[in-house]
């Protein structure tokens, strides 16, 4: 790992740990103890969150953190608004539609990670793909879960793709990861 990628990681972390130690620290002093739902299964960003636990970063602020997986990008979010968790990593567009739907429960956003977020459509060189109307007559991979997925319509109408002209193929890998029947 270059020292660019660890500086990418650390710097979060950091953020991060600070956000939950002033969190902890402002509902009562003598809080200790902080569960943490991310938004899904182990997978890169995750980093960003183990770093400062495996470091010892949380136990030198006197907080001990629980790091928990979620099945789906809801889970996060209804772990909060239930009291189950005091925080999670849940995408900011799932939370917008939750809270449309359920007004009551006092979760709110309360720090950002991506302010654009990473969202990709990836082919190889060689299928000659340089604009996002070449999709037509392609089979696109997509995981099964996800608030990404739900944006497709919005994205191909912004690029005028014809939505029956792609093929959607939902991603056995991502469905595996996402139920125990595989």
């Amino acid at each position: 790992m270059s020292l660019l990628d660890l500086t990418r990681i650390v710097q979060p972390a950091h953020l991060f740990a600070a956000a939950i130690t002033l969190t902890a620290a402002w509902p009562a002093a003598g809080q200790t103890s902080i569960k943490f739902s991310l938004d899904g299964r182990l997978e890169g960003l995750a980093a960003t969150f183990f770093l400062p636990q495996d470091k010892g970063y949380f136990k030198t602020e006197g907080l001990d953190v629980t790091l928990d997986e979620a099945a789906t990008v809801l889970e996060p979010i209804t772990r909060v608004a239930s009291g189950a968790y005091d925080m999670g990593l849940a995408d900011i567009n799932t939370l917008i539609k939750y809270r449309d739907q359920h007004p009551s429960p006092p979760v709110r956003a309360v720090f950002m990670v991506y302010n654009k977020p990473p969202f990709a459509i990836v082919a190889r060189r060689s299928r000659g793909i340089t604009e996002p109307k070449q999709l037509e007559n392609k089979k696109l991979g997509a995981p099964p879960t996800g608030i990404t997925f739900g944006e497709w319509p919005l994205f191909a109408k912004l690029n005028n793709i014809d939505m029956s002209k792609v093929t959607i193929s939902i991603s056995r890998t991502a469905a595996c990861r996402s139920t125990t029947s595989c």
